[in-house]
């Protein structure tokens, strides 16, 4: 049924899919969008709408911020583990390494190929920077 966007736009059951995240629901005559997304992903929400015969409503806010929280938890908790580094590790490599790793585990984060020939210096502190970017608590 969806002509358009076939590439990158996706409705499977009742989930709305722009590239691989899930970004709208339908739910009776609704389609719930998920959050504020991209331009590109909101193009896809109001085809799937205009297509399907939609109203677009908003997730209710204590749910965007119920959702808001469970990724923030995560981001926090990591933010914390890959601070342990800074106590268990003995080198700037060791507690670069461990920090990678533990960032690693977040989907969507990814460094570059040539990241481990870059010196310790830079390594320390684009990581650190990373870290406070997705818990600034940990400033």
């Amino acid at each position: 049924m969806l002509s358009k966007y076939r590439q990158n736009l996706r409705v499977i059951g009742n989930k709305v899919y722009s590239y691989d995240t899930h970004v709208a629901t339908i739910q009776g005559g609704q389609l719930v969008r998920l959050g504020w997304w991209s331009v590109t992903t909101s193009k896809h929400i109001n085809y799937v709408a205009r297509e399907y015969g939609l109203e677009i409503v908003d997730l209710k806010k204590e749910k965007q911020d119920d959702k808001q929280d469970g990724l923030g938890g995560q981001l926090k908790a990591v933010a914390m583990v890959s601070a342990f580094g800074d106590l268990l590790c003995d080198t700037p490599k060791a507690r670069n390494d461990w920090k990678k790793r533990m960032l690693s585990t977040v989907h969507g984060i990814s460094f570059p190929e040539d990241f481990d020939t870059l010196p310790e210096e830079e390594r320390t502190r684009r990581l650190d920077e990373a870290l406070k970017v997705i818990s600034p608590a940990h400033a």
